[in-house]
């Protein structure tokens, strides 16, 4: 083998490769969460079956948005935080509502856009009236 040729593979050999360009769905969806962090979301989640999400912004709001049922809006302030481990867990008892958040730092996919995510996100939420509702997804923070 001549020194042209070897010399040429072992360039070859240590390229780093391009990086890709994303698909579609991933500028979809980065444009999406940086609109978010525009508006001042600081966390975001999203779960399906049933479909819902929830906001929680710089201003110290937190926004559950299921799509059956009621939503919830409230200040972030009143609730309480507690870490272990991996996981931290957001608590608030209002008014007869009881909503607790757990976000746990645990990879997780998105199962209608196949995006990932940084964190798991189980929602447990009742109010006086209603049963226990549990609503898992995956979250990020944005900021």
């Amino acid at each position: 083998m001549s020194f042209r040729i070897l010399a040429m593979l072992l360039l070859a050999a240590c390229r780093t490769p391009a990086p890709q360009a994303p698909t579609a769905a991933e500028g979809h969806a980065t444009a999406f969460l940086e609109a978010k962090r525009r508006t001042g979301v600081d966390v975001f989640a999203v779960g399906h079956e049933p479909e819902w999400y929830l906001d929680i912004d710089e201003q110290g709001e937190l926004r559950l948005l299921p799509l059956e049922g009621d939503s919830l809006r409230t200040s972030w302030a009143s609730f309480r935080k507690t870490r272990s481990g991996r996981m931290t867990r957001y608590e608030l008892r209002q008014d007869g509502i009881h909503l607790r958040l757990t976000l746990s730092k645990q990879p997780c996919t998105d199962n209608m856009s196949g995006r990932s995510f940084p964190l798991t996100a189980v929602v447990e939420w009742y109010g006086p009236e209603s049963p226990v509702r549990t609503l898992t997804g995956c979250a990020i923070r944005i900021r």
